[in-house]
């Protein structure tokens, strides 16, 4: 006979570690924009949400979106203008989450990874670029 019960338990154990997954990758977020607002002198927040547009920063780490963007915003400007830096996909478990990147394609397995590229993102020139452009004015111009 089927067991329903141990696999309703199973699927319960899977949502604890989802959950967990989630909150991690919502914890990388929050230490990115930690560094980032103490180096830029809170000019630089990065955030992710829907492809169609900017959402609020204040996602739970239950509502990490499964397809969206990876976005760069200078809150300290009242424009709310936001840069797409890549495109982001995450599983229903947290990881595997994927970060697009102009040139590839990279699939973060866990902490460490996203970490990693989260780091060669902003180090590529195209996002530095589109972030010199939200934090100098005068970038915006040229």
């Amino acid at each position: 006979m089927v067991d329903f019960v141990e696999s309703l338990r199973s699927g319960m154990n899977a949502a604890q570690v989802a959950e967990k997954n989630k909150q991690e990758i919502s914890g990388v977020f929050g230490e990115l924009n930690r560094q980032l607002a103490a180096g830029f002198d809170g000019q630089v927040l990065i955030e992710f949400g829907p492809m169609k547009g900017f959402s609020d920063a204040s996602l739970s780490p239950t509502s990490i979106p499964g397809n969206g963007a990876i976005f760069a915003s200078n809150p300290r400007k009242s424009d709310k203008q936001a840069a797409q830096l890549a495109g982001w996909h995450s599983s229903v478990n947290g990881y595997p989450c994927v970060i697009t990147l102009a040139d590839k394609e990279i699939s973060c397995e866990d902490r460490q990874a996203l970490e990693e590229t989260l780091k060669l993102m902003l180090a590529s020139p195209d996002v530095g670029e589109k972030i010199r452009r939200l934090i100098e004015p005068s970038a915006a111009l040229a």
